[in-house]
């Protein structure tokens, strides 16, 4: 487990909205993980709804053999989603 200053290094990216019309394509998403990771950004928060499970899960095989430490929060309850948010 982290402690708790540890979470505080994590980017955040949502990639639910109310409305798919309103969302990226999962490609975009990949985009911008892999530019920050090419700036050295090794933790993301991957912010996300039950909806959102399959793209969870084409973020995660995409980035396999990278060294980046994902936390996915399509299996999370808000309480320990909010523990990774600095505010």
């Amino acid at each position: 487990m982290f402690k708790s200053d540890e979470k505080k290094d994590y980017v955040a990216i949502g990639i639910a909205s109310s409305e798919t019309s309103k969302r990226w394509p999962i490609d975009s998403y990949i985009k911008l993980i892999q530019y920050l990771n090419n700036k050295n950004f090794k933790k993301i928060l991957i912010v996300s709804g039950k909806d959102q499970k399959n793209d969870e899960e084409k973020i995660r095989n995409f980035f396999l053999k990278q060294s980046i430490d994902f936390v996915f929060t399509s299996d999370k309850k808000i309480s320990e989603v909010m523990s990774y948010i600095k505010i």
